[in-house]
């Protein structure tokens, strides 16, 4: 029978892995709904899946993308139960949940192919599940339903292995950085110099890992941040200056823009709902 190993999760997305039993027997086709968005990244084996027509083979390092209500169908290749994939659900639900992961319920084309940015993301996902780091996780898992439409293709020449391992664990370590400290306002080019890469080389290899620049990978670590501030009841201005935000009023206009409500409105509305 088909196996569903928890993994990790949060009040918000759980990972998963899914395979089969040594003993399991392909019984044909399996017809399918969709009960959360969800990602499922396919680490061994292959299997087809049908959808509204479409056909599509997935092989090892494919992704794909499920939503409420879909359809699908599942089939193996002569019979072959050699699949297994690692998949990411979200759970939260209610306005105030999507709004801190605006994206994750567009409409996205259901099967994405393995690319040097799916990699990355994979990559991610495993270390931080080994190494028990929540947060770099969860920023992984809720980039594989917001940035992949988004994410540039990579180069039509696929970069060879070893570099790829090469400059992964160079922007994983930047990426750690900015996690860590936020509130810094670290330059580029010490960025770039921290990784042995020159600054343009650095920012268009970040870009294509990460799926978006440096600066706006900071400024989302300081948004994350700013949320976390304000559910533990600081103010406003206090929380604006503390993540590294200069201006009160270019900090509640990014804020908006992101959550869909103003850092005022946002810390209003925890409050209500905070347990009485």
């Amino acid at each position: 029978m088909s196996r569903r190993t928890p993994l990790w999760s949060t009040s918000d997305v759980e990972a998963y892995r899914f395979d089969h039993a040594p003993d399991d027997h392909d019984h044909g086709p399996v017809d399918e709904i969709g009960t959360r968005l969800s990602a499922s990244i396919v680490e061994t084996g292959c299997f087809d899946v049908e959808i509204d027509g479409r056909a599509w083979r997935l092989e090892p390092g494919d992704v794909l993308l499920i939503h409420p209500g879909m359809r699908f169908r599942v089939l193996h290749p002569a019979g072959a139960l050699s699949d297994a994939c690692l998949s990411v659900s979200y759970l939260a639900g209610g306005d105030e949940d999507r709004a801190r992961c605006s994206g994750w319920g567009s409409p996205q084309p259901p099967v994405r192919q393995a690319d040097n940015r799916l990699r990355y993301l994979y990559r991610g996902l495993r270390q931080a599940l080994d190494r028990d780091r929540p947060m770099f996780a969860e920023t992984c898992a809720a980039a594989l339903f917001q940035d992949i439409p988004r994410a540039r293709p990579c180069s039509p020449r696929a970069r060879r292995r070893r570099t790829f391992e090469q400059h992964a664990r160079r922007i994983s370590h930047a990426q750690e950085r900015l996690d860590a400290e936020p509130t810094v306002d670290i330059r580029l080019d010490a960025l770039a110099r921290d990784a042995g890469m020159s600054t343009f080389h650095f920012a268009r290899v970040f870009a294509e890992l990460v799926g978006r620049p440096p600066h706006q990978y900071l400024l989302e670590a300081r948004l994350r941040l700013a949320t976390r501030m304000l559910d533990e009841g600081r103010n406003v201005t206090d929380t604006c200056f503390s993540c590294g935000f200069n201006d009160p009023a270019h900090f509640s206009r990014i804020f908006s823009e992101r959550f869909g409500r103003p850092p005022s409105a946002w810390r209003r509305h925890r409050s209500a709902h905070a347990p009485g």
